[in-house]
């Protein structure tokens, strides 16, 4: 019979030794069949209860009732592997012969003991639940409430068990039911009310509770309360619509989200027609390419912030126009993921009005710094005829003095000084404007790749040099060796700026200014433009000392430490090469400097090497004309003792009345004088000889001979004052050398 009974029975003596064990104990601990036969019954019991288990058999052989043992203990039997299971044990004795048996039916509660704990769990979850969760029968007779339940409705658990749900519901109750065909699960949002009378705005979700097999134990409705939820949406929903900018609320893979009526009126779409597309068609084509790894930056950090910062902005209207704007960026967490909302403000009128106050205040700049321009070239133009005195006689001096001497070298130190002013007074030539330049086509990426070596050296070693070339840049029409000037000066000025080391960067790019951006640009026009930036992380500057900033001889530094003409030379340079220089500075935010310069389609010209020329005269003719006597007579002398016969004139009449009759072969003659001309001179002189040569010489020239006067080959040239006596008779004979055009 042991066989045939569904538990594992296991028969035990008095001494704790197994007499008698079923099929079913053998499977149930592991052993084959008759190997638990003379085992000790402590093999099969937990470590933990091992010990105790003897005085337990003695106790029930004591007396040998029917009962279950361990009654309200956790009891576990031991396999022969180790392993343990939870177990119920049931006791009663058997007198087999005289011997007293204890019998042991043991039954492995497994199954049984996770499926409490999983109903434990649930019933932990529903009691702890932030939902109600309400349990009723399909005519919707309420069978379950929890404390959530409670809280929401204000019903307590005995108040409503046995009640309809349809005390709760606003509506029919079979609509909130239900067809009999119910899904397993069902979600909708309703109306429900409170014991007060109130109504909730809830969702609910309805779902069939069916045991392991398919039995139904009738309903479960899961009710989570929304009313302040969907209060706050209503809120959220009335201040987007009547928000007075644009808003548009973007999810992670750049769809349109969310839109505000101003939002249609603003880039000209219906709202059906924004929501669910994507963002780039309101973005401007020049930076759509760029825009989603912005967009993927902002929403890996996506605190609210203004975007770009310091940067124009612009959104794209259906018709393709654009529009200025300012654009503030937040965040909003949803249940598909984080929306990045941008609000944005057509600032078409304010920027419209900040361009003209911007541009009025760089014209008035302009016109300070063109009067004091003029100021500083004519006092240059002075200095040039005093410098050329002082270094052409002391070129004189020096010939007649002894190879060694103190005379000879306080001379030597006159005329280096003099070199000195003379450097100063061309700075301040280029300033104003009045500098003859070069002009030739210049590849301005090539030309700051051969200034990296000299600005690393310029720069230092604690300062980190970085360049950047955005290929293709176009060429530009200018000066070459000013340019280098200008990135050279920039680079110092940054260098002094930043004393405990730092990065200047040198960035060089072409690009296409519409005419709102050439507007923007005093002295500007549409077009394509080379643009040079050059940033430091220097301690910068405040907003009066960049008003000043262009200013000759104005300086922040010590008094040994520059002249002040570093940036006015910079300022110079660029616009006379028809480009602008925008100077963006606060302090401790480092300086940015923004070179525009026009970009040219003409091809670069080699320049053939000059031909060495012979520096002395042949006994030609020449005739000097030059108002200031100090200078006339000093270029008299070094053209004599170059081999010259000279005459000379302190005049235009002067010169006329002298070359009437005379074999003049070259005159040399001052630019501005009293009266007439340099360039006008000549060109009376030459009604009678149409090829007579003519050496120009001044200490500025350039807006005189702009017009072409020298722009004559084999006729007409131009020496800048102050020059040493070497470059004076080399200029000479050059023209004089130099074929004129039949």
């Amino acid at each position: 019979m042991l066989e045939f009974a569904p538990d594992a029975i296991i028969g035990v003596d008095a001494s704790g030794v197994i007499v008698l064990a079923n099929q079913q104990a053998a499977d149930l601990f592991g052993f084959a069949r008759g190997e638990l036969h003379g085992q000790e019954i402590e093999l099969l019991v937990p470590d933990v209860s091992r010990s105790g288990h003897p005085l337990h058999r003695a106790r029930y052989f004591a007396d040998p009732r029917r009962r279950a043992m361990g009654a309200g203990l956790d009891l576990a039997g031991r396999r022969r592997d180790g392993t343990e299971f939870p177990a119920e044990i049931s006791l009663s004795s058997l007198d087999a012969d005289g011997n007293r048996i204890a019998l042991v039916a043991v039954r492995d509660v497994s199954e049984q003991r996770a499926a409490a704990q999983v109903q434990a769990r649930l019933a932990a979850i529903v009691e702890s639940s932030g939902d109600a969760i309400i349990g009723h029968r399909r005519d919707g007779a309420i069978t379950s409430w929890n404390p959530a339940a409670e809280a929401l409705y204000g019903y307590t658990e005995g108040e409503v068990l046995g009640r309809s749900v349809a005390l709760l519901q606003w509506g029919a109750v079979a609509d909130q039911l239900g067809p009999p065909d119910l899904e397993p699960t069902r979600e909708a949002d309703a109306v429900h009310l409170h014991k007060d009378g109130s109504r909730l705005e809830v969702v609910q979700t309805i779902s069939r509770v069916r045991g392991r097999g398919n039995e139904d134990h009738g309903m479960a409705t899961i009710v989570r309360d929304v009313s302040a939820a969907r209060r706050a949406q209503r809120t959220f929903e009335g201040l987007l619509e009547f928000a007075p900018d644009a808003i548009l609320g973007v999810g992670e893979d750049g769809t349109i989200a969310l839109a505000n009526r101003r939002a249609e009126a603003l880039f000209g779409y219906g709202r059906e027609e924004l929501v669910g597309v994507g963002l780039e068609q309101l973005v401007p084509r020049r930076v759509m390419g760029r825009h989603a790894a912005h967009r993927r930056s902002y929403l890996a950090d996506p605190k609210a912030r203004p975007m770009g910062q310091g940067l124009e902005l612009a959104g794209r209207r259906r018709d393709g126009s654009e529009f200025p704007a300012e654009i503030s960026l937040s965040s909003l967490e949803t249940a598909e993921g984080t929306i990045a909302v941008a609000a944005v403000r057509d600032i078409s009128e304010r920027s419209e009005s900040d361009r003209e106050r911007s541009l009025q205040r760089e014209l008035a700049q302009a016109r300070r710094l063109e009067s004091v321009g003029q100021l500083a070239g004519g006092i240059a133009h002075d200095f040039n005829n005093l410098l050329g005195v002082i270094l052409s006689l002391s070129e004189l001096v020096l010939d007649e003095l002894p190879e060694e001497g103190v005379a000879r070298e306080d001379l030597n130190e006159i005329t280096a000084a003099a070199q000195r002013a003379a450097a100063l007074t061309r700075q301040l030539l280029i300033f104003s404007r009045r500098e003859m330049v070069k002009t030739e086509v210049v590849d301005p990426a090539e030309l700051v790749r051969d200034l990296e070596m000299l600005l690393h050296r310029a720069l230092g070693e604690r300062v980190e040099l970085e360049v950047g070339v955005t290929e293709p840049v176009a060429s530009v029409l200018a000066d070459r060796g000013q340019l280098e000037q200008v990135l050279v000066n920039l680079a110092v000025n940054a260098r002094d700026a930043m004393p405990d080391g730092g990065r200047l960067s040198v960035r060089v790019a072409t690009v296409d200014l519409d005419v709102r951006q050439a507007e923007s640009h005093l002295g500007l026009s549409a077009g394509p433009h080379v643009r040079i930036t050059v940033q430091d992380t220097g301690v910068g500057m405040p907003p009066e000392v960049i008003e000043r900033a262009f200013e000759p001889f104005f300086t922040t530094k010590g008094r040994t430490q520059g002249t002040g003409l570093g940036l006015a030379t910079v300022y110079g340079i660029v616009t006379d090469a028809g480009g602008h220089v925008a100077l963006h500075s606060e302090p401790g935010e480092g300086t940015t400097v923004e070179l525009h310069l026009p970009a040219t389609d003409r091809a670069s010209e080699a320049l053939a090497a000059p031909r060495p020329t012979p520096a002395s005269g042949r006994g030609e003719r020449v005739l000097v004309v030059e108002d200031e006597p100090r200078m006339r007579d000093v270029a008299a002398r070094i053209l004599r003792q170059g081999g010259f016969e000279v005459v000379v004139a302190g005049d235009a009449a002067e010169a006329l009345e002298l070359a009437k009759g005379a074999d003049i072969d070259l005159v040399v003659s001052d630019v501005i004088m009293p009266g007439m001309l340099g360039p006008d001179l000549a060109g009376a002189l030459r009604v009678a000889r149409p090829q007579l040569k003519v050496l120009f010489m001044s200490g500025y020239s350039h807006k005189v001979l702009d017009a072409g006067a020298v722009d004559e080959p084999g006729l007409t040239a131009f020496i800048e004052k102050p020059f040493t006596r070497a470059q004076l008779c080399a200029a000479a004979r050059t023209l004089l050398d130099t074929r004129a055009p039949a």
